[in-house]
């Protein structure tokens, strides 16, 4: 179940004891119940809990709670966790047992409505809550709008130079029919885009009615206030959040605002060879010393084959790669605060520090640097579009990628990589679960936009990231796909294998944001630690040292967001 379907549940849940106990007359309140309730919700809001605030949502007199809240903890539902910032201050958190033992209720709940309903007849997984994907149903083509969106002029779009959009690019004609307006599409490579999209939000007003923002980007334009907030639009929308991957919809979320709707998003991911690992007697890698191991015995540079291929380039290339490996390893790049077995993307922006000197970050760099040993010769000059290219041609056993590339080999039955490659979250050492970093492309509608054009932007928007369009987009090209109902659509199923193991990894949680969070100056931090670390890796510096230099040029950056959050206060005041 996704996180979105439990906090459903739990809105249910109390929403009906309420109805029910106004409604009958009766007092019948279980302490044990109405405090796990509070707690759950509020972990599952990402919120902390002090004993007093959960002793207040039993409903009992407070010596009473209190008892109860110590029988809880004897009996592993309930800990007790010392605020890392005031020692004398103790939060209440939700145990891993409580956890598991509500995931269960849960999805024995969701399955017992399902049943009632007749909406799924294999199980809770089934199906999902909303009404875009409850079933696996043939999704009718796209419509035209009722009323056209009546803008003077045309609806102009700034978007990114890859797969997705340019399969919406090919499509421009036939969606200004849709729309009833014409459509003006404009394709821009990394760069270009991120330097167009500043330029714009400092016109006083915007050129373009939708703009594309890849997530590292949204906490910039968030300080700036350069988005429009959706909050407001989708309370009143059609739009199933249910429907997306519950990673993929908080992506398009900063400091508790929605501010882009997920359009393109995507996992990177470890792929493996299975092929290969077979004729080994390998087994797939979990831990990153079995993907050193695996690397060792699958290098063969006389054979023309590699370890293993991953961004390795000086700047940003690395820094990503270094940033979502030390995440794998247990800790974020910056300060988030930490919730159960991940952290908080919506932590404070005063509280953000960069944290590079920790021992997890030592290790990835250890970790990387032999990698390097067991990659193609031109890794330290690798970046995405060459460690596709090398893995595509079977040229690596192993690979990090991109949910949204790996159609480039899955659709080439000329590739040795094509159907034959595994799915796993990145390898992670010990107990840890491992990541799959969450990313990809949010659409957003940008907050200087003319005010006559905005509704019309919101409507092209909500219809644009609609189930019926997406697939449309799938039959076209497109590998945005991971909305729910567009892969339990018949017509579309199995086109692409990474869907499935995204789905597995949203179940077990291991689909994650914060290891490449939605903040300020995050793409400053990686492009500093890719710089540093590769003279770590290919030059010899002390990883230490390089580590503590890259932590030090960004904390200015990070210590000024005190003054920001103030500004950004008063202008909303």
């Amino acid at each position: 179940m996704t996180k979105y379907e439990i906090q459903a549940i739990l809105k249910f849940l109390e929403g009906i004891r309420g109805a029910g106990l106004e409604g009958l007359g009766i007092e019948a309140r279980d302490p044990v119940w109405m405090m796990s309730l509070g707690l759950l919700g509020r972990h599952f809001r990402n919120q902390r809990t002090t004993i007093s605030a959960l002793a207040e949502t039993s409903g009992a007199p407070y010596a009473t709670a209190l008892r109860v809240i110590d029988r809880m903890i004897a009996g592993d539902l309930l800990a007790r966790v010392p605020s890392e910032t005031a020692p004398r201050l103790v939060y209440i958190e939700p145990t891993q047992r409580l956890l598991h033992n509500f995931h269960e209720y849960c999805l024995h709940l969701k399955g017992q409505i399902g049943s009632i309903f007749g909406l799924s007849q294999g199980g809770a997984e089934e199906f999902r809550f909303g009404s875009a994907g409850l079933a696996a149903t043939i999704l009718d083509q796209p419509r035209r709008l009722r009323t056209p969106l009546g803008l003077e002029g045309p609806l102009r779009l700034l978007l990114k130079d890859e797969v997705p959009f340019m399969a919406l690019s090919r499509m421009a004609p036939k969606v200004s029919e849709f729309l009833g307006v014409p459509v003006e599409i404009e394709l821009l490579a990394y760069e270009e885009l991120n330097g167009a999209v500043i330029a714009n939000s400092r016109q006083p007003r915007s050129r373009h009615d939708l703009i594309a923002l890849d997530l590292p980007w949204l906490g910039r334009m968030a300080m700036e206030s350069a988005l429009e907030p959706l909050d407001g639009d989708l309370r009143d929308s059609r739009l199933n959040p249910f429907d997306f991957f519950a990673a993929a919809w908080e992506s398009g979320r900063c400091m508790g605002r929605q501010l882009g709707i997920p359009f393109s998003p995507a996992a990177e991911m470890f792929l493996y060879r299975r092929d290969l690992f077979d004729a080994a007697g390998l087994a797939p890698p979990r831990r990153p010393e079995e993907v050193l191991d695996a690397a060792r015995v699958l290098h063969r540079p006389q054979d023309g084959r590699y370890g293993i291929a991953w961004n390795a380039a000086r700047g940003q290339p690395l820094g990503q790669t270094f940033i979502q490996v030390m995440a794998a390893f247990g800790q974020p790049a910056v300060s988030l605060r930490r919730f159960g077995s991940g952290y908080d993307t919506d932590t404070p922006w005063p509280e953000l520090r960069p944290q590079l000197c920790g021992a997890a970050a030592l290790q990835t760099a250890d970790y990387l640097r032999d990698l390097a040993r067991h990659s193609p010769p031109d890794i330290a000059a690798m970046d995405w579009k060459r460690r596709q290219a090398c893995y595509r041609r079977g040229a690596a056993a192993m690979c990090y990628e991109w949910s949204t590339s790996t159609i480039g080999f899955e659709d080439d039955p000329a590739s040795p990589a094509c159907g034959t490659t595994g799915y796993l979250p990145y390898p992670a050492p010990g107990d840890l679960p491992g990541v799959a970093p969450m990313g990809g492309w949010v659409l957003a509608i940008p907050s200087n936009i003319d005010p006559a054009r905005r509704g019309a932007a919101w409507r092209a928007l909500e219809w644009l990231v609609s189930p019926e369009f997406t697939k449309s987009l799938v039959q076209n090209g497109s590998t945005a796909r991971c909305l729910y109902s567009v892969s339990a659509d018949p017509e579309i199923a199995n086109r692409l294998p990474t869907m499935d193991a995204m789905a597995s990894m949203e179940r077990r949680g291991q689909l994650q944001i914060w290891p490449r969070p939605p903040i300020p100056f995050i793409t400053s931090l990686m492009r500093i630690v890719g710089h540093e670390m590769h003279d770590v890796i290919w030059g010899g510096a002390d990883a230490a040292q390089a580590l503590a230099r890259a932590e030090a040029s960004l904390a200015p950056m990070y210590e000024s967001l005190q003054q920001t959050l103030r500004t950004d206060l008063r202008k909303h005041d």
